[in-house]
């Protein structure tokens, strides 16, 4: 019998602490134990409890070598009969080490990767810590590749699993028309709408997109934009959201950028937009991407990160240079120029989605990977 752990001391909440706790959920319901190792009071902690996942509070650790932290982990997850740990945060990879080094037991230890790698970790320092990996996840094949290139972790000890999504509980949240959304969100233009949702946040790009809104509406298109969201907790989200607030003031576009706090009710949202619009300066891992798919909205997004991976290299949507007005512009009006052309993309991109990225099948995945397979001769 295997008994996982998930293991994570964020106090953030955004799309890492989501997909952990939904897997978590997912991998309960098909049998599998799983525990969650997290800070008391933590956002993390409190979503599991909505989702009936159990969790275990511990300390926060220093990111390095907290030799003391460490040890009392080891001790939990003997006490817990632990088989395998994942981690998800290179916060948390050196504690996972450690904790396995201490348990002196064939604990598997295996890292989920939802952040790009791009530099060099070929040092003695991280060759240390991944020799002690079990093994590795990469959500697609432009991150193994990065893996490969920047670590020194061997491509047997790496899979390829992408992040999914519930799709029926999705499509369940997706029952309100666009006429209705547009009355709960007290948007009552008939224009052509885009959106974004996601963390406020200047990489994130919404100063972009408002921009871009303006410079549509100078050349006669009637487009709006709904911007979805809260700002980082950090200072610097704050003072970037009152940023393109004035924004939207010194360019005329109050009656036009819509601004609504974020929100569990996803169906609506989705419904609400007739174009989703990704502005990211390199989005790892878009699962907002991936919704909108599954919920059959035409795409327009930056052709950077791991976004192109998930469009199929703009098969799926349209693509355009990051920071790039003229190259947005282009492919904006494409889309505003030929309503059957989003049409033929919002199709094909639901019909991929759903293929690919239901949740059953990264639960399988792993089930077959922490029940034997990849990892039945790796230490």
């Amino acid at each position: 019998m295997k008994k996982i752990s998930f293991l994570n001391s964020s106090i953030s909440w955004g799309g890492l602490e989501m997909n952990i706790v939904r897997l978590a959920s997912w991998l309960r319901d098909a049998g599998i134990e799983v525990v969650l190792f997290c800070l008391e009071n933590s956002p993390i902690n409190n979503a599991a409890k909505t989702f009936n996942v159990p969790t275990i509070n511990i300390q926060k650790h220093r990111k390095y070598f907290d030799l003391c932290k460490s040890f009392k982990l080891s001790r939990m997850f003997i006490k817990q009969d632990i088989t395998h740990i994942f981690i998800f945060d290179n916060r948390d990879l050196s504690t996972g080490v450690l904790s396995k080094i201490f348990t002196n037991k064939n604990l598997k230890l295996i890292f989920q990767q939802q952040m790009l790698v791009v530099n060099n970790k070929k040092d003695i320092f991280h060759r240390w810590h991944h020799s002690h990996l079990s093994h590795w996840i990469s959500p697609l094949h432009i991150l193994k590749k990065q893996v490969l290139q920047y670590t020194s972790i061997p491509a047997n000890k790496i899979s390829v699993i992408p992040l999914c999504v519930d799709i029926p509980n999705l499509l369940l949240q997706n029952t309100t028309s666009r006429k209705e959304a547009r009355e709960q969100l007290q948007i009552n233009s008939d224009a052509t709408l885009f959106g974004i949702i996601g963390r406020i946040d200047k990489l994130k790009g919404q100063h972009f997109l408002i921009q871009a809104i303006k410079k549509l509406r100078v050349e006669g298109y009637n487009v709006e934009l709904l911007i979805s969201g809260e700002p980082t907790k950090e200072k610097a989200g704050k003072e970037y959201q009152q940023y393109i607030l004035q924004l939207v003031r010194e360019l005329d576009l109050e009656k036009y950028i819509h601004f609504s706090s974020f929100t569990k009710d996803i169906g609506t949202l989705y419904s609400v937009l007739d174009i989703f619009a990704l502005a990211s300066q390199n989005e790892t891992y878009g699962m907002v991407t991936i919704e909108a798919m599954l919920l059959g909205k035409p795409i327009i997004a930056t052709n950077s990160g791991g976004t192109p991976e998930i469009l199929g290299n703009g098969e799926f949507g349209l693509l355009y240079e990051n920071e790039n007005i003229d190259s947005f512009l282009i492919a904006a009006k494409k889309y505003l120029d030929n309503i059957d052309l989003r049409n033929e993309f919002a199709a094909k991109a639901k019909k991929e989605a759903t293929k690919k990225y239901s949740h059953s099948t990264e639960v399988k995945q792993i089930i077959d990977m922490i029940s034997g397979g990849v990892l039945k001769n790796i230490r």
